[in-house]
């Protein structure tokens, strides 16, 4: 039975969306653990569990999959977001769910394989060319979000990028902390702290926002 389902085109599709979603997640450990210029085909896909010739079967070389990579991190962080924005109602909870959004992402996998691909950019023109599309509209569509999300905030659009900017940036200078800190603990403490006293900034800079719910 197994096997006639292996023979149908959908039974093909799910082993192959299986497949290609374990070597996505073989190079973000990869990439995590060992950084992308260590990172090389071998690699994934002994992590992967594959031999190298079928994961160039559907990655022919490590730039194409670092892309996908970049892609699939950009769909995770979206999808996270969206759901933790879904029930927020007021300026505070809105920035709570935010903050779990980042607590959640902060010095995960996904999280350090993202600063490493931003970072690979500068020393791999190929790499930039390929991802700096992918890069901008991440930028884009965190920007956008951001605003559509804050409408209600009486800060001008500039002054809210300005803020999401920030936030992004303590959130990676933190990740590289916890990589060369052998104190997790304090370091987990300074990122909720730092994000406190930009919340706080961002909702005394709003004082109408309730009132303008209310009208």
């Amino acid at each position: 039975m197994a096997e006639a389902i292996e023979q149908t085109g959908f039974g093909k599709t799910a082993k192959s969306e299986r497949t290609r979603k374990r070597i996505i997640d073989a190079a973000i450990e990869c990439l995590a653990s060992h950084g992308y210029a260590a990172t090389n085909m071998s690699m994934v896909a002994k992590t992967a569990g594959l031999t190298r010739g079928s994961l160039q079967y559907y990655f022919p070389e490590k730039r194409q999959l670092m892309v996908t990579v970049a892609k699939e991190i950009r769909k995770d962080r979206a999808k996270n977001l969206e759901r933790q924005m879904d029930t927020a109602k007021s300026v505070k909870e809105r920035l709570d769910a935010m903050g779990r959004h980042g607590r959640q992402e902060f010095g995960t996998n996904f999280h350090i394989a993202a600063i490493e691909l931003q970072m690979a950019t500068r020393g791999d023109p190929q790499l930039k060319q390929l991802l700096g599309p992918v890069l901008a509209k991440e930028y884009q569509d965190a920007d956008a979000a951001f605003v559509a999300s804050f409408s209600d905030v009486d800060l001008s659009e500039e002054e809210l990028i300005a803020f999401r900017t920030v936030t992004s940036a303590v959130h990676r200078g933190m990740a590289i902390e916890m990589l060369n800190s052998d104190n997790k603990s304090v370091v987990n403490l300074a990122n909720r702290l730092v994000r406190q006293l930009l919340d706080s900034h961002f909702i005394e800079a709003a004082p109408s926002t309730e009132r303008k719910k209310k009208t």
